[in-house]
């Protein structure tokens, strides 16, 4: 029975649990990791330079991220020749031909890919994009799936979009208001945004997410928060000195994470909600990391070398409208429960009572002013037209 089972759980979930082994192989294909031989076979470490002992631990939350979205894939169709995602290894695949062909469009990339398996075991057209929309969220945590997302703030993977428009597309201030000129100079979030000011003069509450797309995203009195800071190290750490490649270098790394997109997100946790040294916003993000199972990397300071020399000063243009959103919150709080609700639209049902009062009285006096207006021009008139010459005149 216990056989049976598990044949069953392969059948329908074939991506159900990830083993050490495969966790290697991402890291290799995600990051480029070279790892020692000896950690290959899970014996001892050979090498003090091996990637696997020194960073691996701190990639525990982002590994169980990666278990809970793959074992969630199940094949449009039940037969295992005709899964477009057979095993882990299918969908490293798939990683690879997004990173070495950043700028084909999707509809492409499935065709070609798809076809070199034979004509009688093409997936399923679903089950395909499927299997593309599940590498993506592999290498972004982003989930650009049709399936999976509803509402106005949603990112969709068009069939005529290559990878690297769909990925420099994220953070789009598509559904916000730009900050421009002066206005955007005048933002200083490190000195406004930290998150016990939110918390105590906004009454915000934050929460983890999983999806780098949410990050600051407000719902309600809620913030939505990207916590997989050690992803981030990874991908700027990568991308360091890609700025002094060559087109020659026949290099498979790419921004999968955009560059400045990892910066900024890095930077408004440990900068702004969160600056690191300060003791109370330490203990915030200390409380959050115990109770919500926000990853606990977001308390390590960025010393890890993954920026560069210039890089110290970060400039918030795909978190900047966010965070014009949140100040305004910060400004002028919404109400919070039925109470304040109330008391604020009846607050300004007595402003807009008030003011059509007003207007009433205003037209009323004018109506009554009107009649004694019109008396004084009649005697005017019957002055001028009775008005008596002056004595002595001939």
């Amino acid at each position: 029975m216990s056989n049976l089972s598990t044949s069953s759980s392969t059948i329908f979930w074939p991506l159900k649990g990830a083993s050490d082994s495969q966790f290697k192989k991402l890291c290799h294909v995600l990051w480029e990791w070279e790892i020692c031989d000896g950690c290959k076979i899970d014996q001892r470490c050979l090498s003090i330079r091996c990637p696997w002992q020194k960073r691996s631990l701190k990639l525990q939350p982002f590994f169980r991220l990666y278990q809970k979205i793959t074992a969630s894939y199940m094949p449009e169709m039940h037969t295992t020749s005709n899964y477009a995602l057979r095993t882990h290894e299918d969908l490293f695949q798939i990683i690879q031909i997004l990173k070495q062909n950043p700028t084909t469009p999707r509809a492409h990339l499935t065709a070609t890919h798809f076809a070199r398996r034979g004509y009688n075991s093409q997936p399923h057209p679903a089950d395909q994009n499927r299997a593309f929309d599940l590498a993506v969220r592999a290498m972004t945590t982003v989930d650009c799936s049709i399936e999976n997302q509803s509402g106005s703030d949603v990112l969709f993977w068009e069939d005529d979009k290559s990878f690297q428009e769909l990925v420099r597309s994220i953070g789009s201030t598509k559904y916000y208001p730009v900050l421009a000129g002066d206005e955007e100079r005048s933002l200083d979030p490190k000195e406004q945004l930290s998150a016990i000011r939110l918390k105590k003069s906004a009454h915000i509450k934050f929460r983890g997410t999983d999806d780098i797309k949410n990050h600051l995203r407000l719902e309600g009195k809620t913030v939505e928060i990207f916590h997989h800071t050690s992803i981030l190290k990874e991908h700027l750490r990568l991308t360091r000195y890609e700025h002094a490649k060559t087109s020659t270098d026949n290099s498979s790394c790419i921004d999968v994470i955009p560059r400045q997109l990892a910066l900024e997100t890095l930077g408004s946790l440990q900068e702004v909600l969160f600056p690191y040294g300060d003791i109370d916003s330490h203990r915030c993000l200390k409380f959050l990391s115990s109770s919500s199972g926000i990853d606990q990397d977001c308390l390590m300071p960025n010393s890890e070398g993954s920026r560069r020399s210039d890089e110290k000063n970060v400039r918030y243009t795909y978190w900047g409208p966010r965070m014009r959103i949140l100040l305004d919150e910060l400004e002028s709080p919404s109400p919070r429960g039925l109470q304040q609700r109330w008391e604020r639209i009846s607050k300004q049902r007595h402003m807009m009572q008030a003011a059509v009062i007003g207007i009433m009285v205003t037209v009323l006096l004018g109506l009554m002013s009107l009649p004694l207006q019109i008396f004084q021009a009649w005697i005017s008139y019957q002055q001028m037209k009775y008005s008596i010459p002056p004595t002595g005149t001939t």
